[in-house]
């Protein structure tokens, strides 16, 4: 067999050198935003079936 090569790059090098705070902070609440609506998709979809 021959052995696997990835192709893809790997995280490091597509990763960007330096982040700025606001970058951080933004990517932050982007993230938490996600989250909640995922919460909240989740207890509605409970409540549509169970409830």
């Amino acid at each position: 067999m021959n052995p696997h090569t990835p192709s893809a790059p790997s995280p490091l090098e597509t990763a960007p050198a330096e982040i700025t705070e606001t970058q951080a902070f933004t990517r932050a609440w982007v993230v938490f935003l996600l989250l909640f609506l995922g919460v909240l998709a989740l207890l509605w979809a409970s409540d549509a079936l169970f409830g």
